[in-house]
């Protein structure tokens, strides 16, 4: 089931007669809203689902609408940066898969004064640079993700600096998690 439904939200050309559906904003940071119209009445499904075909949110499941504007707020305040899936679908119109982007926090939390990482170049082509500031670094991991939720790179850090390799990576946004014995930070890092 969760193949097929994959499948389906991946096909992003078919067509849906007489419905509009836009998504706003995308990418997001927390929420984004969903606003369709619909030419006739219909029964109207409107569902988020994670790469992993698992459900995150249902607006509406298999539910009578009357013709009109409809919108909705879609929340993802608890569910991690990466990509969803919305799942639109009218008996009359089809069905149709869209692609939003839930952003992650853009920098580091700074430890203290003498205690920050240097994270550089970001935009990265070729090598990523992790480095510290003249302390020492213990039980530091430094993890690499994609948009996927995939994980690439694992290591622990190796004062005093360390470097990672995206060279053979393809352009876009990737996911830096920083994790410690204080918790754990995500970078957002884009590839040129």
């Amino acid at each position: 089931m969760k193949n097929s439904l994959l499948s389906t939200l991946f096909l992003f050309g078919l067509s849906l007669r007489g419905q509009t559906l836009v998504i706003n904003p995308n990418p997001c940071d927390q929420r984004t809203l969903a606003s369709f119209s619909l030419t006739n009445s219909d029964t109207v499904t409107l569902q988020v689902f994670n790469v992993s075909g698992q459900l995150v949110k249902s607006l509406y499941f298999n539910s009578y609408l009357t013709a009109g504007m409809y919108q909705d707020s879609i929340f993802l305040n608890s569910s991690p940066p990466g990509i969803y899936m919305v799942f639109f679908k009218t008996n009359l119109g089809g069905s149709k898969g869209y692609k939003i982007i839930k952003q992650g926090l853009v920098g580091i939390k700074q430890y203290t004064k003498s205690e920050s990482l240097n994270i550089y170049p970001n935009p990265v082509t070729d090598f990523l640079t992790i480095q510290t500031n003249g302390f020492e670094v213990e039980n530091v991991t430094f993890t690499l993700i994609n948009p996927l939720g995939q994980m690439l790179y694992f290591k622990q850090y190796n004062p005093p600096e360390n470097k990672i390799d995206f060279r053979g990576l393809s352009n876009g946004v990737y996911f830096l998690k920083i994790s410690s014995v204080s918790g754990q930070n995500i970078m957002r890092i884009i590839k040129e």
